[in-house]
């Protein structure tokens, strides 16, 4: 009896010890930090859209730099987070011939919690924010909604962007 029990625990003692090793060496599943996914929908029929023509800078973030440009054909966008603030906007511009000429934009601004945690070995350590307001214009945008509060580095919506199609 305790031969058989020294092997059950020497064979458990191996996997558990190569589970670990490969858990480490396949690196981070998920994202390598917490950005919010927005996902663009048609107001009039309720379902996904993609968008061409679309500018999406940051505002007020180091270079306010063009997130996407006007040649990307989109039907999902990540909106990345600041470190080191509780708020972030960012401008949509329409930049379609027969648009561009109205300067047209719409901006999304998130009011939000940042908490530092460990994501994991893979992953290491990174801010997970929880959203506590929204704000958003209505050019073309009709309506913007959270579906998700809290950011983490898992690839899910956060948010659902509802165009005028119509």
């Amino acid at each position: 009896m305790g031969k058989i029990l020294r092997v059950i625990l020497s064979i458990l003692a191996i996997a558990g010890v190569s589970g670990l090793s490969s858990c480490d060496s396949g690196g981070c599943a998920e994202l390598r930090s917490a950005v919010p996914r927005a996902d663009f929908f048609s107001m009039s029929t309720l379902k996904g859209i993609s968008v061409d023509s679309l500018q999406i800078v940051g505002v007020g973030v180091p270079g306010d730099s063009v997130l996407y440009g006007p040649s990307s054909r989109l039907s999902t966008i990540y909106l990345p987070m600041p470190p080191l603030a509780d708020r972030v906007q960012w401008r949509i511009a329409y930049m379609q011939e027969l648009l561009a000429q109205y300067d047209l934009a719409d901006t999304i601004t998130l009011g939000f919690e940042r908490t530092p945690y460990f994501a994991g070995i893979e992953c290491g350590a990174m801010y997970k924010y929880l959203i506590t307001e929204m704000k958003y214009t209505t050019n073309l945008i009709d309506s913007v909604a959270v579906t998700d509060s809290l950011v983490i580095n898992v690839d899910k919506p956060t948010l659902a962007i509802y165009f005028r199609t119509e």
